[in-house]
């Protein structure tokens, strides 16, 4: 899965440059796919622990470094909205808080204060909605006896690819930003998690197709792969910024091709990919997606904004992006030396 871990490295990027003001896609579909895609393997290689062990390791893997992004942008708030208590007592600002620090920021529509605070959070929000469901649907799965069943995974996943293209005609031309119809294609629980289902499907049928893969070579799928991956690479960014870029069940469809084929890491491309670095900056992506606002701005009020004034100083930007990923490297080994010493504790 190292390919794997590399593509979320290259999106996360683009992530950080599209808040630093360059034409970049939205990748949030990406990553709610490959959430589904990458969770399917953790259930299948790790330990179960039951339900409750599951939610255990991701409150502890999750929430310590979102509190401390949520605490973070509480400064960052005063600084930005005139620097005035009264500003922050009423109604929206009192609901706003108390969604973000629970993390259900996502779960109604609120309008424009889904971007108090950490403007970031409400992803987490609603990739903690599949995490909620997950192992209880796999619990039933494996009642049923059901992990080895490649076709019925397939269509399983064609079913909640159609929903989603469903749902994508049947809202998309009313969704004005802030409007109910955009909160629930763009930040609602309820619609992404059809993505992370999608994905967690077509990860099932991905670990069977590997493990088939690995027992049959092909002559010359080096060459076969290298071409296929360089396919399936073009093909996402026609996808990403094509006129179909708003059409999520599409974008579904090209991100769990090159998630797929990436994922045999047969080819030349998804050997570069699996190069420490591109790994490295994959598993850091929840502190860089957490952060990065967070840190931008407040490098903007610091030197006075607007973006737009410092996104063409190339050098100031590679700058600010290798400060983040220094946070970001700093926060993971902060937390995963938390988590030994917990355990060494015990």
């Amino acid at each position: 899965m190292n390919a794997v871990w590399g593509i979320k490295g290259i999106m996360i990027i683009g992530v950080v440059l599209l808040h630093m003001g360059y034409p970049m896609p939205d990748l949030m579909t990406f990553f709610f796919v490959v959430s589904g895609f990458t969770s399917a393997y953790s259930m299948c290689n790790e330990k179960s622990g039951g339900v409750f062990g599951y939610y255990k390791r991701k409150i502890s893997k999750l929430y310590p470094a979102y509190l401390f992004s949520f605490l973070m942008s509480l400064p960052l708030a005063f600084l930005q909205n005139g620097e005035k208590i009264e500003n922050f007592l009423n109604y929206k600002w009192g609901v706003a808080f108390f969604t973000k620090l629970f993390l259900l920021d996502s779960y109604f529509p609120q309008g424009e204060m889904v971007f108090f605070f950490n403007g970031l959070s409400w992803f987490l929000s609603s990739l903690c909605f599949f995490y909620l469901i997950i192992p209880v649907i796999w619990n039933w799965i494996e009642r049923r006896k059901w992990k080895q069943n490649i076709y019925e995974w397939f269509l399983i996943g064609i079913f909640i690819c159609g929903i989603v293209i469903g749902i994508d005609l049947l809202v998309q031309g009313d969704s004005v930003d802030y409007s109910v119809a955009w909160w629930y294609i763009y930040i609602s629980p309820y619609y992404r998690v059809l993505q992370c289902l999608f994905g967690f499907c077509f990860g099932m049928v991905f670990l069977q197709i590997k493990d088939y893969m690995d027992k049959h070579r092909i002559k010359g799928e080096k060459v076969l792969f290298t071409i296929l991956e360089a396919v399936v690479i073009y093909a996402e960014i026609i996808i990403v910024y094509g006129k179909i870029a708003d059409a999520n069940g599409i974008k579904c469809i090209g991100h769990i091709f090159l998630l797929i084929v990436l994922g045999m890491r047969k080819g030349l491309i998804s050997e570069f990919l699996s190069l420490k670095f591109f790994v490295r900056i994959g598993k850091l992506n929840l502190y860089i997606y957490l952060f990065h606002l967070l840190i931008l701005n407040y490098f903007y009020i610091l030197v006075g904004g607007p973006i737009s004034k410092y996104n063409k100083d190339s050098w100031l930007m590679m700058y600010l992006l290798f400060l983040i990923i220094c946070v970001a490297e700093t926060l993971d080994k902060y937390f995963s030396r938390r988590k030994i010493d917990l355990k060494s504790e015990k």
